[in-house]
């Protein structure tokens, strides 16, 4: 009996042709000689005593793909399949943390590093920071970038975006998205957090700019390049160098009432950038 439920529910897409079985089949989910699961604590309603049956559920090996749908006669079943499957989408927080360690252990060495936000505790949005690399026009900058992990990492990839401005082919100008493929379609469960912002290092280091995010960029590079280097050394120390004019810039924003603590603090969180920092503190 055990058995037929497993063969029921197999790991994977559960197709119209499934939910044609027979009425006998499905009920095989639900066995008189088992004992009750205390699986109603996990739905959204209470279960009337004349409701409850014992169920066998069958655990999913792997990420249950958002197209599948299941169906249930008794909808109590469902809700705790649904329920069931949502818990495992969820972030991995053990293998996050892990990342998080290993990540800062060398970041000396690494030049790359990942915290919460000042006051966060939402591990599913870090702040990743990554040093200019030696001999490039970002050399002496401290980039900062967002990271947003939806529920399905490291199933899904991390989405990323440059905070701090730069000027470079493969990252926009205007927002700081980033053209990336480990980002995209090459993501795979092996890779890490630290993995994808060597990855943007490298990607300073060497731009491609025949698969370009910023095409202004790119048309540059391509056609004037000592012009292109100027132009990224000197957004790099506008917008990377926080220690560039740090005293004036916090000199200005505390002229304008706000407390000198808060203002450093936010100064630090956009690398030194004051139009950014102004913005932070008066959206509040």
């Amino acid at each position: 009996m055990a058995r037929d439920a497993h063969r029921l529910f197999k790991p994977g897409l559960i197709t119209r042709s499934d939910i044609r079985k027979s009425a006998a089949t499905i009920r095989y989910c639900y066995l008189p000689s088992y004992s009750p699961l205390p699986f109603s604590e996990q739905l959204p309603f209470p279960i009337p005593a004349q409701k409850q049956r014992t169920f066998v559920p069958f655990i999913p090996t792997k990420p249950i793909s958002s197209t599948s749908f299941f169906f249930f006669s008794d909808p109590y079943a469902t809700s705790y399949f649904i329920s069931l499957f949502s818990s495992q989408a969820m972030l991995d927080v053990s293998r996050l943390q892990k990342e998080l360690v290993e990540c800062n252990r060398d970041k000396q060495i690494s030049g790359v590093s990942i915290s919460l936000p000042d006051g966060s505790h939402d591990l599913t949005h870090l702040i990743g920071s990554i040093t200019g690399p030696v001999s490039s026009p970002y050399e002496g900058g401290t980039f900062t970038i967002d990271i947003r992990l939806p529920n399905g990492y490291p199933f899904e990839p991390p989405k990323m975006q440059f905070v701090t401005k730069v000027w470079h082919p493969n990252i926009s100008s205007q927002n700081g998205a980033i053209c990336l493929d480990i980002l995209k379609d090459q993501w795979s469960p092996a890779l890490t957090l630290k993995t994808a912002l060597l990855s943007l290092q490298a990607l300073l280091s060497s731009p491609e700019p025949d698969d370009p995010q910023d095409a202004v960029v790119a048309q540059q590079y391509l056609r004037d390049y000592p012009k292109f280097v100027a132009t990224a050394s000197h957004w790099t120390a506008a917008f990377a160098k926080m220690s560039v004019g740090i005293e004036e810039k916090v000199k200005r924003l505390v002229e304008m009432g706000f407390p000198e603590d808060l203002v450093r603090n936010t100064l630090k969180s956009v690398n030194g950038d004051e139009n950014l920092a102004l913005e932070k503190l008066c959206s509040g």
